[in-house]
C-alpha cells in the first residue's frame, strides 16, 4: 500500500468520526427546532452554530484536564499542559507559559511516569479526558432542567458536544495513523511492547522538558524491538526518535538509512513520516546532497506540513539548511534565520532549540568549505 492511501480500518474509523458527529449534529438541531419551531433568523442560526463550535472547543481543555487529573492520582508527574498554541511546562521547578504548535492535535497533557514496572498504571491517564468529558456532559444535562427553554438548550447542546469527545476518543479509532485514548488502552493491554513504548514516550518527553539531548538519554530507551514497530504508534513514537537521536549525534549516514526504513512503512502516522522527511532533507544535505533524492522529498504534502509547522525549530533548521546548500541564497537563509530566533524565544523546549542551533551551525560550516 503507498502511503496516502488509506487502510479499510482508517476509512472505518472515519466512517464512525462521521456518524458520530452526524448523530450530534442532528441531535442538537432537534434541540433548537424545539424552542424555535420556526428555526428563526439567518443571525439566530449563525449565533447557534458559533455557539455549538465554542461548546465544542470547550471540551478540549476539559478533556485534557482530565488526562492531567486521572495522571496525577495515579502517580505520574505534571510535564506540560497545551490548549492550541497556549502552553503550560514545568522548568527548573516551576510551571512556565511557552506557545508551541503541532499540527494534527488541538491539545496535550504530558506528564512524567511512575517507575518502569509490568503493571504499570496506564488506563486512568488515558481514558481521563474521555471521563471528564462525560461528567462535563452529565453536569450540563442534569442542570438543564432548571433552566428556561434557550439556557436548557445551551446547556443540552454543550452535553451533546461532551457527549461527541468522549465517544471519538472513547471509542477504539484511528486517525491519521495516530490512535485515540480508547485505541491506546487496548493496544497497551494486547501488547507488552505497547505498554513499554508508552512508558518511554513519556519518559523521553519528561527528559527533554527538564533539559536532557537525546543523545544524552540512555541507549537502551531506543532500541528498535523489530520490523512491525511501525503498526502501533507508541511504538513507532520510539523509533523516530531513535533517527532524531542520530541525527543529533551526527550520524547522518546511519540516520538516513533508518528514516528511509521507517518511512517505507505506510502504516507510519502522518505527523511522524513527516518529520521525517524533515530530517531526511537535512541528512541529504549533509553528506550526498542527490538531487533526485531532494527533489523527491520535497513533494507537496511536505511543503504543507512545513506551512502548518512553520514555526517549529526542526523545520526552520532544515528550511535554513536548504536555503544554505541547495538554493545558494543567503538573502532566504537569512530570513530563516530570523524566524528561528523569534521562534526560539518562547518554544518551551530551550534544549531543541541549542541542538537545532548547532546543526545550522554545522550547514554554514559547510558551506564555507564549498
Amino acid at each position: 500500500m503507498k502511503k496516502g492511501k488509506k487502510s479499510a480500518k482508517e476509512i472505518l474509523s472515519i466512517a464512525a468520526y462521521m456518524l458520530i458527529g452526524g448523530v450530534v449534529g442532528v441531535a442538537v438541531m432537534v434541540l433548537y427546532h424545539r424552542i424555535r419551531p420556526a428555526g428563526g433568523t439567518l443571525p439566530e442560526l449563525l449565533l447557534v452554530l458559533g455557539m455549538v463550535l465554542l461548546a465544542y472547543i470547550l471540551q478540549i481543555p476539559i478533556h485534557e484536564a482530565g488526562h492531567l487529573v486521572f495522571g496525577l492520582l495515579t502517580g505520574y508527574r505534571f510535564v506540560s499542559y497545551r490548549v492550541f498554541n497556549l502552553m503550560w511546562i514545568r522548568q527548573d521547578e516551576k510551571v512556565r507559559f511557552r506557545r508551541m504548535n503541532l499540527a494534527g492535535t488541538a491539545g496535550q497533557c504530558l506528564l512524567g511516569p511512575p517507575e518502569w514496572r509490568e503493571d504499570l498504571p496506564y488506563v486512568l491517564y488515558n481514558l481521563g479526558g474521555v471521563l471528564f468529558n462525560l461528567l462535563f456532559a452529565a453536569l450540563c444535562w442534569a442542570l438543564s432542567g432548571l433552566c428556561p427553554p434557550f439556557a436548557a438548550w445551551v446547556l443540552r447542546m454543550s452535553a451533546l458536544c461532551g457527549l461527541y469527545v468522549a465517544l471519538a476518543n472513547g471509542i477504539p479509532l484511528r486517525m491519521g495513523g495516530i490512535d485515540n485514548d480508547g485505541k491506546n488502552i487496548r493496544s497497551i493491554r494486547r501488547d507488552a511492547s505497547a505498554k513499554r513504548a508508552f512508558w518511554l514516550q513519556m519518559t523521553i518527553n519528561e527528559h527533554t522538558a527538564a533539559g536532557v539531548r537525546l543523545q544524552d538519554m540512555p541507549e537502551e530507551w531506543f532500541s528498535l524491538p523489530d520490523d512491525e514497530y511501525a503498526d502501533n504508534p507508541l511504538v513507532a513514537f520510539v523509533a523516530v526518535e531513535r533517527a532524531a537521536r542520530l541525527v543529533e549525534q551526527r550520524r547522518f549516514g546511519e540516520a538516513a538509512v533508518l528514516q528511509d526504513r521507517l518511512r517505507a512503512n505506510p502504516r507510519l502516522p502522518d505527523l511522524f513520516h513527516a518529520l521525517l522527511e524533515n530530517d531526511r532533507i537535512f541528512c541529504e544535505l549533509m553528506s550526498g546532497q542527490r538531487r533526485d533524492i531532494l527533489d523527491g522529498l520535497q513533494d507537496k504534502k511536505q511543503t504543507a506540513f512545513w506551512k502548518a509547522m512553520k514555526q517549529n525549530p526542526a523545520v526552520l533548521r532544515t528550511r535554513y539548511a536548504l536555503a544554505l546548500l541547495d538554493h545558494r541564497d543567503k538573502a532566504e537563509a537569512d530570513g530563516y534565520r530570523a524566524a528561528f530566533d523569534k521562534a526560539a524565544r518562547s518554544y518551551p523546549s530551550p534544549v531543541e532549540t541549542e541542538s537545532e542551533r548547532e546543526l545550522m551551525a554545522l550547514a554554514e560550516e559547510k558551506v564555507n568549505e564549498s
